[in-house]
């Protein structure tokens, strides 16, 4: 539920058991030493603010598809890894989310490489801001089809519809840009 362990600043790994559906607000928010965490493939919502402040975060992991994939209910929410600073990548492409919300991934400074959900629509504003280390976002194929180029960073986003304002202000770090035509 919201703020269940909420600035718990000695807690560091949290096993998330299958029966638990949804990570409420600020559920987790300022865990400072939190480091990992596995995500078990029923997560349909992480909530506004969920991890918001997990300054040592370095992975999330998505273990399985999930079994719901209706793109109406996963939710990835706004704030949701805000200031996340040691993470460094993140696999979504195993949690169909239709929506990142509003700075769900900002100042996440050492955010390298992101793989988002083919389901994946919509980039809200702010969602990547000041990712200041981001080289690459894109999807698995994408990433190995761009291995064997000279260069395999970039943002290569062919099923996302809308762009929003900010999404991807101050990421110094993309080299390239490729979308889909339409």
């Amino acid at each position: 539920s919201d703020f269940c362990f909420s600035q718990w600043k000695m807690l560091k790994y949290i096993i998330i058991p299958p029966s638990v559906a949804s990570i409420g607000g600020c559920a987790l928010g300022g865990c400072t030493s939190l480091k990992e965490i596995n995500f078990p493939n029923i997560i349909i919502k992480i909530c506004q603010d969920s991890f918001r402040g997990c300054v040592c975060l370095k992975k999330m992991t998505f273990l399985n598809q999930l079994t719901n994939t209706d793109s109406t209910v996963q939710r990835l929410g706004r704030n949701a890894f805000l200031t996340c600073i040691s993470l460094v990548e993140i696999n979504l492409s195993c949690y169909p989310v239709y929506t990142l919300k509003e700075s769900c991934f900002e100042e996440c400074k050492s955010l390298e490489r992101v793989i988002p959900s083919k389901k994946t629509r919509k980039l809200m504003e702010a969602s990547f801001a000041i990712c200041s280390s981001l080289k690459y976002i894109g999807y698995e194929t994408s990433l190995q089809s761009t291995e064997n180029t000279e260069t395999t960073f970039g943002l290569y986003l062919e099923h996302i519809d809308l762009i929003a304002w900010a999404a991807f202000a101050d990421c110094t770090s993309l080299e390239s840009v490729r979308l889909h035509d339409n």
